[in-house]
């Protein structure tokens, strides 16, 4: 079984956004054998976020549009450099008034 089917369907979105949207970024991790582990890390911060703000009391769906772009990266066109390795450095969810 390949690392990739072992991915959960969310993670393998992930990847496929990340191969897509930020190939430099991609191929680096792909080279160290991180792409899949950063994937599925990048799945469970999205999650972790979006179930923090729904116990806040947040629309679940409200609550995944916030916590969406801590795994789906921005283009690297849009935004070539990252302030850090997002596994190391994920956006903290943003606090509710709602």
């Amino acid at each position: 079984m390949s690392p990739s089917s072992q991915l959960d369907p969310e993670a393998q979105r992930v990847k496929a956004h990340l191969l897509k949207f930020r190939p430099k970024m991609a191929q680096e991790l792909h080279r160290k054998g991180q792409l899949d582990q950063t994937a599925q890390s990048l799945t469970d911060q999205m999650a972790q976020s979006q179930a923090s703000l729904v116990q806040a009391g947040m629309d679940y769906n409200r609550a995944l549009e916030i916590s969406r772009p801590i795994a789906y990266l921005p283009d690297e066109q849009d935004a070539p450099e990252l302030p850090a390795p997002p596994e190391l450095n994920p956006p903290p969810p943003p606090t509710t008034t709602e």
